[in-house]
Parts: C-alpha cells; sequence; structure tokens
C-alpha cells in the first residue's frame, strides 16, 4: 500500500461550503405587511402632518425673531473705558463721618418723632428709613466710587438693654462708617452707615 493513496478507513474530506447566515429578523408575508388597519395609518399620518407644522412654526418663529432683532433694534456699540490707574480717592473724597451723622439724625428726628412702637408698622418703616438714609448719603458723598451700606434696626423700648454690634473687613484709609443711636418713649433706632471704596 502506498502512502499517497488514501486508506479505506479514512474517510474522504469533503470541502466545507459556506451557506449565507440567516438573518434573524423573520420577514412577514407581503401580505401581512400592507395590511395595516385604517387606525394605525390614520395615527401615522397625524404624526407625520404634527412634526411637519412644529417644524414650520419653529421656522417662521426663529425668522420673525430674527427680523425684529435686525430692524427694530438700533446697533450696540460697547463702550471702552481706559484705565484710571486709581488706587485711592481724590482729595478730600473720603466721606465726612461728622456731616453723615448730622444727616442720619436730622432723618431719624423726622420720621420718628413721636411714632409708636408696632410690629408691622416698624418692618417697614425701618425700610423705609434706610432707603431715605441711602439717598442722602449718595448726595453728600464726595466719590462716585463710593458704596453706601445701610443698616437699619428698630426694636420696642420696653427698659431692656440694647446692642448692636458689627464687624468688617476694609481699608482704614478710605473706607469709613458712621453710626447713631435714637430712642423715645417706646421706639429704640440704630442706624450704621458703611461707605465702602470700590476701584
Amino acid at each position: 500500500m502506498r502512502s499517497d493513496e488514501p486508506s479505506s478507513d479514512v474517510e474522504e474530506r469533503k470541502p466545507i461550503i459556506r451557506q449565507p447566515r440567516k438573518s434573524v429578523v423573520s420577514r412577514e408575508p407581503e401580505q401581512r405587511r400592507r395590511t395595516i388597519s385604517d387606525a394605525g395609518r390614520r395615527v401615522i399620518e397625524q404624526e407625520s402632518v404634527r412634526s411637519r407644522r412644529s417644524s414650520q412654526w419653529i421656522r417662521r418663529f426663529s425668522q420673525a425673531g430674527s427680523q425684529k432683532k435686525s430692524s427694530d433694534a438700533p446697533p450696540v456699540h460697547r463702550v471702552q473705558l481706559e484705565n484710571t490707574y486709581r488706587l485711592g480717592p481724590d482729595e478730600g473724597g473720603v466721606l465726612n463721618v461728622s456731616e453723615a451723622k448730622r444727616v442720619i439724625q436730622e432723618v431719624l428726628d423726622s420720621y420718628l418723632d413721636g411714632e409708636q412702637y408696632h410690629v408691622n408698622r416698624c418692618r417697614n418703616m425701618a425700610k423705609q428709613l434706610s432707603d431715605v438714609i441711602k439717598s442722602r448719603m449718595q448726595m453728600i458723598k464726595k466719590s462716585e466710587r463710593y458704596r453706601i451700606v445701610t443698616i437699619v434696626s428698630l426694636a420696642e423700648n420696653a427698659g431692656q438693654g440694647y446692642q448692636v454690634a458689627s464687624q468688617c473687613l476694609w481699608d482704614t484709609s478710605t473706607d469709613r462708617f458712621a453710626s447713631v443711636n435714637y430712642s423715645n418713649a417706646t421706639i429704640v433706632a440704630t442706624v450704621t452707615v458703611y461707605a465702602v471704596y470700590y476701584e
């Protein structure tokens, strides 16, 4: 027996023929695909109409908005300011504390003289006093680079002790504060005004 002749005991090798893969999705018969219910068809049509309408509305809205902006509004020119290189207020620009105390005392005398303490009225009165004092401080400040902060505390005068404390971090060469106390038969008031320099 020759070695190049196949033996009868060994099976003959058959060539492997690859079959095309079958798709996982089963294909429905042609008839079944064609028969969509009338209700299903209407739903699909309504959805497509809605999407078309919403896209048209968005397009119209964006076009209308862009037309209004371009035709109605004048062009915006940004003003560029040069640096002033100032690190402090001008000469004599620091808030005069004695003048500030005088103004605060005048406002308190005119608003609180003869007033009776009522919780609801005093809440609104404290806001009003704060606004009035702040506007008066804006008039007497000498530099535009000062921020004015006003704190007004009103309490009932019933013979109790009354203290108001505050703590700030600031530059002692430029920043100032003025504090005034006022009391009548029923009201105790403390007003503190801070003038803080900003660059």
